[in-house]
């Protein structure tokens, strides 16, 4: 009998598994849902240690007179004690032929309309043009949050004054990034 009241029970917390959960708010009008994607994902078994980070640049920035600048952090930073973690600009993706960086008319890059757009990497009141290939632009040290060398990224767009030609609108560029252990 004790069997199958055990089977009886298995049996019906096995099948309310199979239904999906809801949960209900009252008087509610916001939420979020945070999604959080471990890269790399950490091993699970005797494949070496395991390491994550997160960090964090943001997703849009809007170039204006009085914000032309922002700061590259981490949240999370676990990783081996002889590697440095490394923000680079994807210098392929992000500057154009002759290595300069365009914000073009309403991002349309076959657009005869854009603006010169500079970009420097930053720590404190020290500033460098981030020029070549795929320059630096932060570096973590294993269990710091706050990049050691570089730590904000500032914008100067060349924005042409009395020119008759320019033509005015929205002028958007993407900058890309790769970040890697090194």
């Amino acid at each position: 009998m004790k069997k199958k009241i055990s089977l009886l029970l298995s049996l019906a917390v096995a099948t309310f598994c199979l239904f999906p959960q809801v949960a209900f708010a009252a008087n509610e009008t916001t939420g979020s849902t945070d999604i959080v994607l471990e890269f790399p994902q950490p091993s699970t078994g005797d494949d070496g240690p395991s390491y994550s980070y997160k960090v964090n640049i943001p997703a849009n920035f809007t170039l204006t007179n009085g914000n032309t600048s922002f700061q590259i952090t981490a949240s999370e930073m676990t990783i081996p004690e002889d590697k440095e973690l490394v923000v680079r600009i994807n210098g392929a993706e992000t500057f154009e032929n002759d290595g300069s960086f365009y914000l073009f008319l309403n991002g349309d890059k076959a657009s005869e309309n854009w603006v010169l757009c500079n970009i420097f990497r930053l720590k404190g009141a020290i500033s460098s043009a981030a020029l070549g290939t795929n320059p630096v632009i932060a570096s973590f040290r294993p269990g710091e949050l706050s990049p050691h060398d570089w730590d904000s990224i500032r914008f100067e767009a060349a924005v042409p004054y009395g020119d008759a030609s320019f033509q005015p609108g929205t002028y958007t560029g993407t900058v890309y990034y790769t970040i890697g252990l090194e």
